[in-house]
């Protein structure tokens, strides 16, 4: 997707929307490749019914035994009446709100008996031109199939429409409506009116009217459903472990006698592009976070077909948008730079307009610099074009994205794949194979010069017709004619040609003398190899065949938050956000970029509660270089200023999103509440941050970096023989490191605040929503059975939240509930229900999920709904042992330092298989009695 429309879209979408699309119109319509000379990807077979309803099908074995199934209908929130503004999304919850074959919400409870969980498996969503829904099935059993199939059919022509489903979904939308209003919600609304204020997209987006949302009859969900849930409408993705001429039959058999309704779908009248010259806007939005600075460059659109030449001839201004977007993150890291960050994007926007954008984000005050900067910047780029060694990375790294895609092909997940093939659809291009795309992009790369990437760019700026968008939290009155003013002024001033940056080679290529190994286990039974060198770091490899050609790289070394001093809260937050930022002692992070431009490389900090991490995922092709720059970061880190100046820069952003969002207050108030007002925990204020210095971050990193205890673990596509000389020359070669932690006896103990049963924070907002929280204290994670079932029981517990809070009263789109035991502080664990609302039932829906508990405690569960609870854990449990991330983060991470998580991986299938009724009701009876409950309700102070 590109960034801009990601930008405007992202607020919109419900649940998780595909990239880039155009209105696909009703009616037949020939497949994007039959008009293109680029062939679809050969492992697609295409098909159409004489109703119109076509499908395409893929045998892909990845994950096995596993089948995603998707359902596209060419109709959004553009389609809709006057009066319907809303129902197509309306339409979209109604698929679970009684179908043919399923009263009321019994579909979903019937996919939870099959091992599917809502949300993950289960799944839809709607935007502008398109709604889709989505189904992955758990294995390939040919009634769990049929099974699919019988859902979609239900979805394309067999919703029932209740008017009483209908009537209690109501609220469920509009508290969905009250959660996704937000500042930047609000913001994107204001730039699609500012930018298109005579086409339809204003008035059409998806999450639609209140009025409509509260009023609008059966009547006119039928009609919308009749007119556009049309067979020739639609297309069937079905990818998986499959048999597909088996399926096809199936999707013939299930599709062919669904009808064509008689209502025809009136024409779209999409509007106009509005005629520009210099328009300028200014939105203010007092809560947002920061300011933001969009010029855009609207040209009519162009039609053009998805063919060879049309992807050549894209190329040159994508390359030429990727260095803009470097020159803006090397810029903004300047000490006097007036904007945090920025980035530059071309596109059709819904075949209204080629786009093109160019947008910073500054802090008050800084308005004026941050338009001057993206003026200046654009006519540098459009007067004096790209450096050799500019275009020369931008090459680098577009040809690596297109070669990691052939490589790790076989191995894409199918559902993955699946959304991708819908992505298509509504964007007319070819879903081509990844051999094809790399052969395209490939030979037309080579040719591509600066000059040719400057006129891509010119095409688009080279124009008096800009249109200028200032929004945010301004703190100056400034108006439309200021902004002009400024625009205007800043092109009087000459810019200067860009300077060619002088070519470096890495400078951590030695690290002493070979490590020598001095110890070697195999773990045969869970395929494992563990080290030790000589030098102390210990080392856990475990090659999978999960991703093709990737390997996922993790230091654990040292104690993380247990190491952290008491006096400098928020050290770990300001150490996690400045580590990669200050590159090495000899290399800025810019530098490092530069120099491994084309290689799958980095580094990743983190600070957990009792270990630090350093991680990367890589190639066998470019393991040395990335176990390289790793050592590079745990002997050499840079600590640089810049990163600090970045860092002070964006803490007035932290602060208004701290002040003005429940998430924010959760995660910087909250969480330091629960564990005790433990300074650890939560993030201060920024005048806290505005104390610490990356002097103190060094003071505390730096021995853990260059001394504590270290285990690497290694998992993914590589041979150990081939691993281990390349561990001599890197992790087994550094200086001696100790080989065992301090016991850290006082700094492990946090505890649950103690006799508080309920506690409220406030916080500043115009948006008038709460996030009600119960929490109830546990245990931690040193009995893994326990900890197990306790996961289940909070699995017992959302299930019930979700009918009676969502589907019952109506005043969540989206509560849960989790369970997190600590490894690091003794006895410490909580149970907690989450429920986003309106702050004035926030009190109700706190005594509810209380109540709630407490009669899972006094009643306990049964076997349909542990069933429905546990299936779908049991179903996800197989593709984490298929998943690369769960053996390092989980079972090898530091399997050494704690061999627990060994056996912990061994039993792990089993013992979900034996968890019974009265396991979950003996630990509900346990922990949910309503006199152990804390509530927490995070509101606004008005």
């Amino acid at each position: 997707m590109n960034p801009m429309k990601s930008r405007l879209l992202v607020t919109l979408t419900l649940f998780q929307l595909a990239i880039t699309l155009g209105f696909g119109k009703t009616g037949e319509a020939a497949w994007a490749h039959q008009a293109s000379d680029i062939p679809p990807d050969a492992r697609l077979h295409f098909g159409q019914l004489e109703n119109g309803f076509r499908y395409v099908t893929m045998q892909h074995k990845d994950p096995p035994e596993r089948v995603s199934i998707r359902l596209y209908v060419a109709a959004g929130s553009l389609q809709e009446a006057d009066e319907q503004r809303g129902l197509a999304h309306f339409l979209e919850h109604m698929a679970f709100n009684g179908t043919r074959n399923y009263k009321g919400t019994e579909i979903i409870e019937f996919l939870q008996r099959l091992g599917m969980a809502f949300g993950p498996d289960i799944n839809a969503h709607t935007s502008f031109d398109e709604t889709v829904y989505k189904l992955d099935l758990p294995d390939v059993k040919e009634e769990t199939i049929d099974q699919g199939l019988t859902i979609m059919r239900d979805w394309a022509d067999g919703m029932l429409l209740d008017k009483e489903e209908i009537d209690k979904e109501r609220g469920v939308i509009l508290k969905e409506k009250l959660g996704r209003d937000s500042i930047r919600f609000r913001l994107m609304e204001a730039e699609i009116n500012f930018l298109f204020p005579d086409s339809r997209l204003p008035h059409r987006i998806p999450i639609g009217l209140e009025k409509v949302i509260q009023e609008a009859p059966r009547e006119r969900f039928v009609d919308f459903y009749q007119t556009y849930y049309n067979p020739q409408n639609m297309i069937l993705v079905v990818v998986g472990d499959i048999d597909q001429a088996a399926i096809e039959a199936k999707v013939k058999a299930q599709f062919r006698e669904m009808k064509r309704h008689p209502k025809v779908a009136p024409a779209l009248d999409m509007g106009k592009l509005t005629a520009a010259g210099l328009r300028t806007k200014v939105q203010l939005e007092a809560e947002a976070s920061g300011v933001q600075v969009s010029l855009t460059s609207l040209q009519p659109y162009a039609a053009k077909p998805d063919n060879e030449a049309a992807r050549a001839a894209d190329l040159p201004l994508s390359l030429a948008n990727a260095i803009m977007n470097r020159r803006l993150s090397i810029l903004a890291k300047n000490e006097d730079a007036p904007f945090t960050s920025g980035g530059a994007y071309s596109a059709d926007f819904y075949k209204i307009a080629d786009m093109a954008n160019v947008e910073l984000r500054c802090l008050q005050g800084q308005w004026q610099g941050a338009l001057t900067t993206a003026e200046q910047e654009i006519r540098r780029a459009v007067e004096h074009g790209f450096t050799g060694a500019e275009l020369k990375e931008a090459k680098a790294e577009l040809l690596n994205a297109y070669e990691r895609a052939l490589e790790t092909a076989a191995t894409r997940k199918a559902s993955s794949i699946a959304n991708e093939i819908v992505s298509s659809f509504g964007d007319k291009s070819v879903y081509s194979s990844p051999e094809d795309d790399l052969r395209i992009t490939g030979s037309a790369l080579g040719a591509i010069t600066e000059a040719q990437c400057q006129e891509a760019f010119r095409k688009h700026w080279a124009t008096d017709h800009v249109q200028i968008m200032l929004s945010g939290n301004l703190k100056d009155a400034a108006n439309e004619g200021d902004v002009s003013k400024v625009f205007l002024a800043s092109k009087q001033q000459t810019v200067e040609a860009p300077k060619e940056e002088a070519q470096q080679e890495f400078a951590y290529r030695d690290f002493g003398p070979l490590g020598q190994v001095t110890d070697r286990e195999e773990v045969e039974d869970l395929g494992i190899t563990q080290l030790s060198f000589k030098n102390g770091v210990r080392v856990n490899l475990k090659p999978t065949d999960f991703e093709k050609d990737s390997i996922r790289v993790a230091a654990f070394l040292g104690a993380g938050k247990l190491t952290q001093p008491k006096d400098q809260p928020g050290i770990d937050m300001f150490a996690s956000s400045l580590f990669e930022a200050g590159g090495l002692e000899k290399h800025s992070a810019d530098d490092l970029q530069r120099l491994f431009a084309g290689k799958n490389v980095g580094v990743g900090f983190g600070v957990d509660d009792d270990t630090f991490m350093l991680s990367g995922r890589t190639t066998s092709e470019d393991l040395l270089d990335q176990l390289q720059l790793m050592c590079a970061h745990l002997v050499a880190a840079g600590y640089r200023k810049e990163a600090e100046l970045q860092m002070r820069k964006m803490l007035p952003m932290i602060e208004k999103q701290i002040e003005t969002l429940p998430q924010g207050v959760m995660q910087a108030r909250v969480d330091r509440f629960v564990h005790g007002d433990d300074s650890r925990f939560g993030i201060p204020g920024s005048e806290g941050l505005a104390k610490l210095n990356m002097a103190e971050v060094e003071t505390w990193l730096d021995p853990q970096l260059k001394k504590a205890p270290l285990e690497l673990s290694l998992v993914g596509d590589f041979e150990i023989s081939q691993v281990i000389p390349l561990l001599q020359q890197t992790f087994g070669a550094l200086p001696d490191r100790d080989t065992k932690q301090p016991d850290y006896t006082e700094e492990r103990k946090v505890t649950f605040p103690a006799g508080i049963r309920e506690k409220e924070f406030l916080y500043e907002s115009k948006l008038g929503k709460s996030l009600t929280l119960v929490y109830w204290p546990t245990t931690d994670r040193s009995d893994i059975g326990v900890n197990r079932r306790l996961s289940v029981l909070s699995t017992v517990l959302e299930d019930r939240i979700r009918k009676q809070i969502r589907e019952e009263l109506g005043e969540a789109y989206s509560p849960g509930a989790h369970h997190i035991a600590s490894d690091a502080f003794p006895g410490y664990g909580v149970l907690f229900a989450m429920s986003p609302g309106s702050t004035e039932k926030s009190d109700l829906v706190a005594a509810r999920i209380v109540e709630i508990g407490a009669k899972l405690a006094a009643e306990g569960t049964n076997a349909d709904e542990l069933e429905r609870s546990l299936k779908p854990v049991q179903t996800s449990l197989k593709e984490q042992r298929r998943s690369n991330t769960y053996w390092l983060s989980s079972v090898l991470g530091r399997s050494q330092e704690d061999p627990r998580r060994l056996d912990w991986a061994r039993s792990m299938e089993e013992d979900f298989q034996k968890i019974t009724v009265e396991d979950i009701n003996a630990l509900a009876k346990q922990y949910l009695l309503a006199g152990r409950s804390l509530k927490v309700i995070i509101k606004t102070n008005s």
